[in-house]
This record gives structure tokens, sequence and C-alpha cells, in this order.
């Protein structure tokens, strides 16, 4: 196995067990713990660290291990914003530029998802919906969407998950499997801009859920 391919593993199972909270806000990860942990090299979890500091799930501190960020209600907010913004320009990308056989993964992962969403497991969840943004980003074929999407995404679900709850993360992406139903048949007809408003309304009513959320958290 390449240390590209264990890079890429160990990349996956750390970002969903720090969503699922088995590392919670303000853990530090010690490169020395995770080598001898999952054996791999001193050199992969540096690669793997620099990656998960890139996607916004790490932060580093000067001299110190880098740390799982603790929840922040107005980057919450500012996130909330930057995703109704991106998220239908990427669906309008995809539904452009992929190809049959990428629109086809994108049917297969969505049923991936909704099986991991019955199960309800957060990792299993997390896995599914790597594999589902995966697709969706290559087929949008578009680095800078792509890029803000993943790093958004990862960071909006840890900070959501540290604050309502994985309860809440789980119903919420039920109810976006339910949206995902909605649009499906509008990207298959490529039709981009149906797509993209459908998606747009989706984000829309997301947001104001989690708001009313984190409303009646402050309230309470």
């Amino acid at each position: 196995m390449t240390s590209e391919i264990v890079q890429h593993a160990l990349v996956a199972m750390l970002r969903a067990e720090i969503l699922a909270g088995r590392y919670g806000a303000g853990v530090r990860l010690v490169e020395k713990y995770l080598a001898s942990h999952h054996s791999v090299s001193r050199e992969t979890v540096r690669a793997t660290v620099q990656e998960l500091v890139r996607r916004g799930l790490l932060e580093r501190e000067r001299y110190h291990a880098p740390m799982v960020p603790p929840a922040d209600r107005d980057e919450i907010i500012d996130l909330i914003s930057l995703r109704m913004r991106i998220e239908p320009l990427l669906v309008a990308r995809f539904v452009e530029r992929a190809t049959a056989a990428q629109m086809a993964q994108f049917d297969t992962a969505q049923r991936e998802f909704d099986q991991a969403l019955e199960i309800g497991d957060p990792i299993v969840v997390d896995y599914a919906c790597q594999a589902f943004y995966d697709i969706l980003i290559k087929g949008a074929a578009s680095w800078a969407l792509g890029s803000a999407v993943e790093r958004e995404n990862a960071r909006l679900t840890l900070f959501r998950s540290q604050l309502l709850g994985w309860e809440f993360e789980l119903a919420r992406l039920r109810e976006s499997a339910a949206h995902r139903r909605i649009i499906g048949p509008w990207m298959r007809r490529r039709d981009a801009k149906t797509a993209y408003r459908v998606c747009e309304r989706h984000m829309v009513e997301d947001a104001a859920w989690t708001v009313r959320e984190l409303d009646r958290m402050v309230a309470a």
C-alpha cells in the first residue's frame, strides 16, 4: 500500500473521529501518539495533520500540537452564509459538467448516504458524506468551489455537532436527504438553473433551522 493511500485513509479516519467527537474541542493531536496508535510513519501523520488543518478541522499554535477548535457561534453564522452562496453554485456546475458516469456515481453515493443515515453512526455517516461530496466536487470540475465547499462543510459540521449535538446533526442530514430526492430529477435532466434554485431554497431553510436552534440554546 502506497504512502499516499495510507495518508488518504488516515485523513478520512481522523476527520470522521473528530466530527464524531472522539477528539473533543481543545484536544491536541500529538504526532508521536498518532504514528504509534495507527502504526504509520511520522511523515504520514505530518502530511495528514496538514490536510486536516487545511480543511479547518485542526488549528495550529506555535510550539504546540494542533488542536481541535472549539465551536464559535459567530463563525457558524458566517459559515452558513457562505454555504448558502457556494453550494448551489457547486450543484449547478455539477449538473453542467458531470459525465454520465459521474451522474450515475452520484445516484449510487446518494443511496449509500441514505443507508448510512439509517444506521445513524456518526463515523459511518461521515464516510458516506465524504464519498458523496467527493463525487459532487469531481463532477463539478471547479477547484475553487470544491475547495471552499470541502472546508466550509467540514468546519460547519464540526461546530454544529459541538454546540447542538449529534442528534440535531443527524436530523438535519436526514432532512437534507429528502431535499436531495427532490432535486435529483432536475439534476438528471441537466436543468442547472432549476437545480440551483431548489438547492438555494434548501440552503436557506437549513440555515434558518440551525439559527433557530442556536437561539433556543442561548435562551435556555
